[in-house]
């Protein structure tokens, strides 16, 4: 239960929520968050390596949370088998350059029908670049619209490739050479 006091004119009071039944176990996982870095106005991913500590049925959603302004990234669905997920990450030309710290992730595990909420991850960073000189972040262009065609429609296919990971800073350093 809940339970608040306070000092009124009329003197002390105390209130109390109804009896709640509340189960108390371990964590069913932990994340470590990868330092990532990312361009302004270019996509990026921020990787998470995934510690389970118990089995869990079904798929649980995660949520990076705490992005500096301008950044996004979607839930990303991952299963008991994953030993690491990528987030994708979208980076506004608006974002302002910095290292960002702080970052977690909100993962949402299924338990006999219902979602059990973890926060897990703390510490992660994100570093922010500038766009290179002389380029200023655009927008992606529009494809020009296609002549009408009389052809069947392609079924549609959700896009169910993940972003590709992310270089190490090291690995960066080396491309540019």
């Amino acid at each position: 239960c809940v339970v608040a006091e306070a000092d009124t004119p009329k003197g002390r009071r105390s209130v109390s929520s109804q009896f709640v039944p509340l189960v108390i176990a371990e964590p069913y996982l932990d994340f470590s968050l990868d330092l990532a870095a990312a361009r302004i106005g270019e996509p990026s991913a921020f990787v998470a390596k995934i510690e389970h500590l118990r089995p869990f049925q079904g798929e649980a959603t995660a949520e990076l949370l705490s992005l500096p302004f301008g950044v996004t990234s979607k839930p990303v669905k991952f299963t008991k088998d994953q030993k690491e997920i990528i987030f994708p990450l979208t980076v506004a030309a608006n974002a302002k350059p910095g290292k960002s710290t702080g970052l977690l992730c909100k993962v949402l595990v299924p338990e006999n029908g219902k979602m059990v909420t973890h926060l897990t991850g703390q510490g992660g960073i994100l570093r922010i670049d500038p766009a290179p000189k002389g380029e200023q972040a655009k927008p992606a262009a529009k494809p020009a619209a296609k002549p009408a065609a009389k052809m069947k429609p392609k079924p549609q296919v959700a896009d169910t490739k993940a972003p590709p990971k992310p270089l190490s800073r090291l690995e960066q350093l080396r491309q540019k050479k």
